[in-house]
C-alpha cells in the first residue's frame, strides 16, 4: 500500500495546476493500482506488468495533454479511457498467456525426447534382444 502511495505522489503538483488532467491520471490508473495491491507474489510480477502497459496507454494521451496544460484545449473522452484499460488488458493477457506458452513448449519438447529414448530403446532391443529390457 505505500508503495502505491509513493507512486501516486509525483502526481499531486498536477492537483494544482489542472485537475481534469489529475482526475484522468488517477482514474486511468485504476487497473494499475488494483494490480499491485492484488498480486501477491513478493516481487509484483503481474503488477508490475500490468501496471507498465497501463503506463503505456496512458502516456499517449497524457504525454501531448501535459504540453496544453492550465488550458481549455485538449478533450477526455471515453475512447481516451478505452485505450488505456485495452493497454492494461494487454498487460494482463501476457501475464496469463506466456506461463501457458512456456508450458505447451516444455511439453512438446519433453514428448520429443520421450520419442527419441523410445526409438532408441526399440532399435537397442532389436539388435541385442529382449533380455536387455530387464
Amino acid at each position: 500500500m505505500i508503495k502505491i502511495i509513493l507512486f501516486s505522489l509525483p502526481l499531486l503538483p498536477l492537483l494544482l495546476v489542472d485537475q481534469q488532467l489529475f482526475i484522468f491520471i488517477v482514474a486511468a490508473l485504476s487497473p494499475a493500482y488494483i494490480a499491485l495491491v492484488t498480486d501477491r507474489r513478493k516481487d509484483k510480477s503481474t503488477g508490475m506488468t500490468v501496471t507498465f502497459f497501463n503506463l503505456a496507454g496512458l502516456a499517449l494521451y497524457v504525454v501531448p495533454m501535459l504540453g496544453k496544460l492550465g488550458s481549455d484545449k485538449y478533450s477526455i473522452n471515453v475512447l481516451h479511457f478505452f485505450v488505456v484499460f485495452i493497454f492494461s488488458a494487454v498487460g494482463y493477457f501476457i501475464v496469463w498467456f506466456i506461463p501457458r506458452l512456456f508450458v505447451i513448449y516444455a511439453d512438446y519438447k519433453n514428448q520429443a525426447r520421450a520419442r527419441t529414448v523410445s526409438e532408441k530403446m526399440s532399435k537397442i532391443i532389436e539388435k541385442w534382444g529382449v533380455e536387455v529390457r530387464q
